[in-house]
């Protein structure tokens, strides 16, 4: 009986965590726990509840308790996978994603898990043949379409991520992270009312969103001109990939040395220092946009209330 108790409490732990509610996930979490210390979902759980928390630290000691008591648990390793995610420890996080797909290769859950490590890294075609491997196991969960419809949006791809949120919200429609994709889509498309309307609904199912607040603060961003210069620079280098911006940079600096020696030549001594004034200026904006553009996110998200006639 205590068993079954302790398990209903984590079960009721994993429902408060989709609410968004982590407080309460954790009191029951640890409420579980006093009455069976050596339960390993609950430390698995916990741990990514503290995860959500961004307490990593103290996720992280709760995964490596449960891997002691079970090495072999699947919610151990996939706790623990995350938790190297998180601390940017990938190739940790690799050993842990492989385990987990040589005990269950059928299971989608462990291929999305694999296409978001890869995501992190930056390697898109990594991470697009795993998630389309997880739609292909299992293509009613509206987590993996969601997945896909972002790396799609990533990549430019804007109608097929349109249509791959579309599909998700027709199975699930108030799946949080789908109604926050399908705002980003519509922000890309410059629909900005559209992407208010969606984001409006993710934060009245969970109101401490994050990802729904960030898309929130994005969109105020993206109408101020300033800021808005950056939003667009990002998106469109975000596209090309790793790969093709360190090309465009190279390229760019190539350009402007050569026409700093063609004006030079033919004597232009204005042109040649607007020209050398203006890639300095660029060059400001591209060091220091990052940190405005973040403290101008910050800041937005401090302002962000609801209403009751939203």
């Amino acid at each position: 009986m205590e068993y079954q108790t302790t398990d209903r409490w984590v079960d009721l732990a994993q429902a408060q965590m989709q609410r968004g509610n982590l407080p309460a996930a954790t009191d029951m979490l640890k409420r579980a726990l006093s009455d069976d210390p050596d339960h390993v979902n609950a430390h698995s759980v916990l741990s990514l509840c503290l995860i959500a928390a961004k307490r990593l630290f103290a996720a992280e000691t709760e995964a490596g308790m449960a891997l002691a008591i079970e090495p072999h648990s699947e919610m151990a390793h996939m706790a623990m996978a995350q938790v190297r995610m998180a601390q940017r420890r990938f190739t940790d996080a690799d050993g842990h994603i492989e385990h987990l797909l040589e005990v269950d290769p059928n299971y989608d859950h462990y291929h999305r898990l694999s296409a978001l490590r890869r995501e992190l890294v930056g390697d898109y075609d990594g991470a697009r043949a795993a998630a389309e491997h997880a739609v292909h196991l299992d293509p009613e969960e509206p987590e993996n379409l969601t997945l896909l419809a972002r790396l799609a949006r990533t990549e430019g791809r804007i109608d097929e991520a349109a249509r791959l949120c579309a599909e998700a919200l027709t199975l699930e429609p108030e799946h949080s992270e789908a109604l926050v994709e399908m705002g980003h889509v519509a922000l890309r498309r410059g629909e900005v009312e559209g992407a208010r309307e969606h984001v409006i609904w993710a934060l009245r199912n969970d109101p401490s969103d994050t990802f729904a607040l960030q898309l929130m603060a994005s969109i105020k961003a993206r109408q101020s001109r300033l800021l808005g210069l950056y939003w667009r620079y990002a998106v469109w280098m975000g596209e090309l990939g790793a790969g093709r911006s360190i090309a465009v940079l190279v390229a760019a600096f190539i350009v402007y040395r050569l026409l700093e020696e063609f004006l030079g030549n033919r004597g232009e001594e204005q042109l040649k220092t607007i020209v050398v004034l203006g890639w300095y200026a660029v060059c400001a904006y591209s060091w220091f946009g990052p940190a405005l553009f973040q403290r101008a996110l910050n800041k937005e998200m401090g302002r962000i209330e609801l209403h009751d006639d939203y």
